[in-house]
């Protein structure tokens, strides 16, 4: 009799887990069904991945399209969002990627990168310079008294430079 009690336990778990795949399986099927052309889906411009409203790396900054514009413009859905089936993208060499820093000054000879507020500045060419960068001539950060980060190349052909990567006051 115990024996029978057993064995109709483990059979209730076992249907009672086949359902759950099932629904699973369902919920899933029905969120990636739920993806029509009229989708409002999120994306930032210049980027090659659009996301869903309850995406995790959606945020307010975003700008909206339908899901028909953003095939038209080749845009796939994030491998994060629910029920999508994109691969995430590999990941990049920080090495050989330089950084574009987001605004620009016209400066008349050599350019350098700074954040406002630190200590340092870069040449062009520096693994550490990011986007969210500024740009200054190479007198200003002299005249600022910025030396450059232990990262820069040397730049010996620059004028007013030492070996050392300092700016000469």
């Amino acid at each position: 009799m115990k024996k029978t009690i057993r064995y109709r336990i483990i059979h209730i778990a076992g249907i009672c887990m086949v359902a759950l795949l099932f629904f699973a399986a369902g919920i899933e099927a029905n969120e990636t069904a739920q993806l029509t052309d009229e989708t409002i889906v999120y994306y930032v411009p210049g980027k090659k991945r659009c996301h869903l409203a309850d995406c995790r790396r959606r945020n307010e900054t975003m700008s909206q399209m339908t899901w028909a514009e953003a095939r038209a413009q080749g845009l796939k859905l994030c491998s994060r969002c629910p029920g999508s089936t994109t691969a995430g993208a590999p990941k990049k060499d920080k090495k050989d990627e330089v950084a574009q820093p987001s605004t620009t000054v016209q400066t008349n000879g050599p350019v350098v990168y700074y954040v406002p507020g630190k200590k340092r500045c870069h040449r062009e060419g520096c693994r550490r310079i990011s986007s969210d960068m500024q740009t200054m001539s190479l007198s200003e950060a002299k005249e600022k008294g910025l030396p450059f980060c232990s990262k820069c190349p040397a730049a010996d052909e620059e004028e007013g430079t030492e070996k050392t990567g300092l700016p000469t006051p």
